[in-house]
């Protein structure tokens, strides 16, 4: 992670890294290095929604059932610094 985090221009990462231990530094490295942060998140939105405006660029969220276990449509919630669409 480190390796690719010293190179990437913008950082796009699952609500999986609250739960594995790996968010923090990835907000530390993102803050240092002024990069965007996008979280694509599911049971993990409404954390990720509160550092928006505090490292986090933007979250993409979607309601059970999520995209990946059905072919029928769903509703996708992104929400930016100060918006939500």
């Amino acid at each position: 992670m480190e390796e690719v985090l010293a190179e990437a221009d913008a950082v796009v990462a699952t609500g999986m890294t609250l739960g594995n231990g790996s968010f923090d530094r990835l907000l530390e490295r993102c803050r240092e290095r002024d990069l965007p942060l996008v979280l694509y998140a599911q049971s993990g939105s409404a954390v990720a929604r509160a550092f928006l405006g505090s490292g986090v660029t933007a979250v993409s969220a979607e309601p059970f059932p999520f995209s990946q276990f059905s072919a029928e449509p769903t509703h996708l919630y992104r929400y930016r610094e100060g918006t939500r669409e």
